[in-house]
């Protein structure tokens, strides 16, 4: 049997976990992205969805939306509130752009 860690190019093998920066980021991220979805369906729960969609553009592009887009995304969150995480994908996919 080959010991890899003897071998040039693997490294001997670790039994303790490692931290990897990058999973902990990717699981930051899902953790904020399920957090503002949360608050913003109570806010459509509470005050309607045109101060959902103000609020998740807020957090995500920061900056209120223009009267159009606040418009288009309120009746669609109006007629199905199950589309409030497309909508947070639809907004994340535009912050890049933002900046």
């Amino acid at each position: 049997m080959v010991k890899t860690g003897e071998i040039i190019g693997f490294p001997p093998s670790c039994t303790e976990p490692r931290f990897e920066l990058s999973a902990e980021l990717d699981r930051q991220r899902q953790s904020e992205i399920a957090r503002i979805t949360e608050i913003a369906a109570r806010l459509r729960t509470e005050f309607g969805a045109e101060t959902a969609v103000g609020f998740l553009h807020f957090e995500i592009l920061g900056r209120p939306p223009d009267r159009q887009g606040l418009e288009t995304y309120a009746e669609r969150l109006q007629s199905t509130s199950s589309v409030m995480p497309v909508i947070v994908e639809e907004l994340l996919a535009l912050a890049p752009s933002q900046q």
